[in-house]
């Protein structure tokens, strides 16, 4: 009996997740409108009302964040403002990561519960930034149609539950596909809510 009911909720899990990630992916490309039609250039937030009930998106341009590989003087600014415990271990990390950029091993450079939660938001191996300096985080702000070609952004999307894909996406400027995903992960990272806008 304990069995039948192990594996039972077990597959009700799996379908749970499931679910949440069709409902995610589907709310993804309606971020994605938005962001066609917006027009800001930096970190943008806001809530979409989904089937499903909200949903927080945080959109995130890759190009302006800092390089792992080569983050500069930039990477010292972080390190107080990420609660960065070893820093000269931090730095060795980073530089081996030519090998790997992936999200988990730039989130495992350091052991900061605020860098493991926060990095990716400052550091991209798309980055070309020189600093961390930036305009706070806004709504979308209504514009033309912008296809944004050949940018690459980072997608963060969490519902109420705290299930959350975060993805990777390249604009193509192809109206009929506007967008093509580049790296994606599905978590349960806890509520929505910002905590990695230090801009302010």
């Amino acid at each position: 009996m304990t069995l039948a009911v192990s594996a039972e909720r077990a597959t009700h899990a799996d379908y749970e997740k499931t679910r949440a990630e069709y409902a995610l992916a589907g709310d993804r490309l309606a971020a994605v409108q938005a962001l066609l039609g917006a027009s800001n250039t930096g970190r943008v937030r806001w809530q979409l009302a989904s089937e499903n009930g909200p949903v927080e998106v945080i959109a995130e341009p890759e190009g302006l964040k800092l390089s792992p590989k080569n983050p500069g003087e930039g990477l010292s600014a972080l390190n107080a403002r990420l609660q960065v415990k070893d820093e000269a271990h931090l730095t060795s990390a980073l530089a081996a990561l030519a090998s790997d950029n992936s999200a988990e091993a730039i989130e495992a450079a350091d052991d900061s519960a605020l860098w493991r939660l926060c990095a990716r938001t400052f550091l991209s191996p798309h980055g070309t930034a020189a600093s961390v300096a930036r305009a706070p985080t806004a709504a979308p702000r209504p514009g033309p149609i912008n296809w944004r070609l050949g940018q690459l952004w980072r997608l963060r999307l969490t519902d109420a539950d705290g299930r959350t894909e975060d993805t990777v996406i390249r604009f193509t400027g192809a109206p009929g596909h506007p967008i093509a995903v580049a790296e994606r992960q599905f978590t349960h990272s806890g509520p929505m809510g910002e905590r990695c806008d230090f801009a302010a």
